[in-house]
């Protein structure tokens, strides 16, 4: 008979299909989040998905890799899972939703069209069409000085959220903050600074700074880390470590963010400090007989989702697409071969006449 252990779901994603379970008993097998799929809840709705802090029993079994993994996931005593039902949410005039009625991240969205109380409202109580539509730019006859608007003036329409001028917040570069002779320095030593995001080299660590204080690192080791970063005007960084992993006994645990092994702080300009110079992989940096983290790095809910040294630095020069031909041109050497088969031929022609 297989055991039967008691637990929360930690999270599930509907998007994806799968999630986590806490165990909450003494008796259960580990104490880390266990992973489940949508396949293994036990319901008869098509669309099965848990809230968070859902209770459940579930049984469990080994993968290829020993590692635990839900069989089975239920209402608590063995009964089916009642699945909640989707938030809706209204639907933008205009905008696009998905004909399945969910969004990106999977919750639900009022996937109908136009109410009937819009269909009125673009239309009068005799029929007339009043909204704006491509060819109909005013909705009918204006009255004298109404809509008018003075020279200088700007409506409604024309008002922009906040004074930002809407659209999207830009993203914080990892250099807004330094001074021109600390950024001159940094291109002094050679540093990618055209990107969005800065790849660095200190001994044997490696790290990324991204947009909006992110910074990742990866240590020879078999250390990995995530948090944010702060710098002053004299390109002193300073880094907090909110997660980490270190790669022992065989796998990868949960480390202690504070530790030694990771750097708190330095200055771009130090001597130690450089960019890659050569395409770098997480075996060259680790070495053999070390596993992937990618699942580590997932359950302890980190941003990344696999190591950023999976790809070389970036370099717009092996990115560069070769032009294309224009339409209708050809290449020169069948042209070539075209004029050289002519001539052959009339050559042939003359032979022929003379002889």
């Amino acid at each position: 008979m297989t055991d039967t252990y008691k637990g929360k779901v930690k999270w599930y994603s509907i998007r994806k299909g799968f999630g986590f379970v806490t165990p909450s008993g003494d008796d259960a097998p580990t104490k880390d989040d266990i992973f489940f799929h949508q396949t293994s809840i036990l319901s008869d709705v098509k669309n099965k998905w848990l809230e968070s802090n859902y209770e459940c029993d579930f049984t469990v079994y080994t993968d290829d890799d020993g590692k635990y993994r839900c069989k089975s996931v239920t209402a608590p005593g063995g009964a089916a899972c009642e699945i909640p039902k989707r938030k809706s949410a209204p639907r933008k005039r205009g905008g696009k939703g998905k004909k399945d009625g969910t969004d990106d991240e999977g919750e639900a969205t009022d996937g109908g069209g136009d109410t009937d109380a819009g269909k009125k409202e673009a239309k009068g109580e005799d029929g007339e069409n009043k909204g704006k539509g491509r060819n109909r730019r005013g909705g009918g006859k204006k009255k004298d000085g109404e809509g008018d608007k003075k020279e200088g003036e700007k409506g409604d329409s024309d008002k922009k959220p906040n004074g930002t001028g809407g659209g999207r917040k830009p993203r914080k570069r990892f250099d807004d903050d330094i001074t021109a002779d600390v950024k001159a320095k940094m291109k002094d030593k050679k540093l990618d600074m055209r990107q969005t995001s800065l790849l660095l080299s200190m001994e044997k660590t490696r790290l990324k700074f991204g947009p909006d204080g992110y910074a990742a690192l990866a240590h020879a080791d078999g250390i990995m880390a995530e948090g944010t970063f702060t710098c002053d005007d004299e390109g002193k960084v300073t880094l907090t470590w909110k997660n980490m992993l270190k790669f022992e006994g065989g796998e990868w645990k949960t480390g202690d963010a504070s530790s030694k092994d990771v750097v708190s702080s330095f200055n771009w300009t130090d001597d130690n400090v450089s960019g890659l110079k050569s395409i770098e992989t997480p075996e060259s940096l680790w070495g053999e007989g070390k596993t992937d983290p990618a699942d580590a790095l997932l359950s302890n809910n980190f941003q990344m989702r696999k190591c950023f040294l999976a790809k070389g630095p970036a370099n717009p020069r092996n990115n560069r697409r070769r032009p294309r031909p224009k339409a209708g041109k050809k290449p020169a050497g069948k042209e070539n071969g075209k004029e050289e088969g002519e001539k052959k031929e009339n050559g042939k022609e003359a032979e022929t006449a003379s002889s």
